[in-house]
C-alpha cells in the first residue's frame, strides 16, 4: 500500500493504493474535512416535559422549524415519590432562538407554564 497526503484549506485529502493478490492496483481516494477531528459540546438542556402529548407536539413544532435536538429519557427512580417519566429536550445553542419560536406555535406561553420546565443549561454528560 501506498499513501500520501495533501492538505488542503478545506480539509486533508489522502489517496491510497492498494496492490491485491490477484495483481490489481485500485486507487482510493478519501476527503476528511477539518472539522471532523474537533469535538465541539454546544448543546443546550433547553426544556422538560413530563406530558406524552406535549412531548409529540414539540417534537413536530422542532422539526416543522428544522432544529436539531434530542431527547434524554430518564426513568423514576425504584423508591423515587416522582413517578412520572421526564423527557428533556436538548438543542444546539446556535438555534435555541428558533426553538423559542417554535415553541410558540404550540400554543399560549401562559397556558404550557406549568407543564414546561425550562433548564437552559449545558449538558453535562457526553453521548459521544
Amino acid at each position: 500500500m501506498f499513501f500520501t497526503y495533501l492538505k488542503t484549506d478545506y480539509g486533508i485529502r489522502s489517496d491510497c493504493l492498494i496492490l491485491f493478490r490477484n495483481k490489481t492496483l485500485k486507487r482510493v481516494v478519501t476527503m476528511e474535512t477539518a472539522y471532523q477531528k474537533e469535538k465541539v459540546n454546544n448543546e443546550v438542556e433547553w426544556c422538560q416535559v413530563y406530558d406524552l402529548a406535549l412531548k409529540e407536539k414539540i417534537e413536530k413544532s422542532l422539526l416543522k422549524n428544522r432544529v436539531s435536538y434530542c431527547i434524554l429519557f430518564e426513568k423514576p427512580k425504584l423508591f423515587s415519590a416522582d413517578k412520572r417519566e421526564k423527557y428533556i429536550f436538548c438543542v444546539n445553542s446556535l438555534q435555541k432562538d428558533i426553538a423559542d419560536n417554535a415553541l410558540s406555535e404550540i400554543g399560549d406561553p401562559e397556558e404550557l407554564k406549568g407543564k414546561i420546565v425550562f433548564l437552559n443549561r449545558k449538558v453535562e454528560k457526553s453521548y459521544v
